[in-house]
């Protein structure tokens, strides 16, 4: 809320495959880097050492993606591997339908 952004709640493993290939792939893109870093706060959950709050989400298949309004209402989520362009394309809508209101 203090800072005005989204949050963007990534959660994860180190054995999960796919979980790996968005963190070499979807993370690493310049335009993702931006946009996540300009409008949302980015937070990355391991689901073996962060347990409470992977409970807490209910996840159950990784990777699992959430998105939460600076309200803390839950605005979206995104099961599996996210490529880049896909990605841009959520953030960017999230972005778009949080203007339109």
């Amino acid at each position: 809320k203090f800072e005005k952004k989204k949050v963007f709640l990534h959660f994860y493993a180190e054995w999960c495959a796919a979980c790996k290939t968005m963190a070499d792939n979807t993370f690493k893109d310049p335009g993702v880097i931006a946009s996540l870093n300009k409008n949302f706060i980015p937070i990355r959950v391991d689901v073996d050492r962060q347990g409470e709050t992977s409970a807490l989400y209910r996840v159950k298949a990784l990777p699992d993606t959430w998105f939460i309004a600076e309200n803390t209402d839950i605005i979206g989520r995104q099961l599996g591997y996210i490529p880049p362009q896909q990605l841009k394309k959520i953030l960017k809508s999230l972005l778009d339908d949080a203007a339109g209101q």
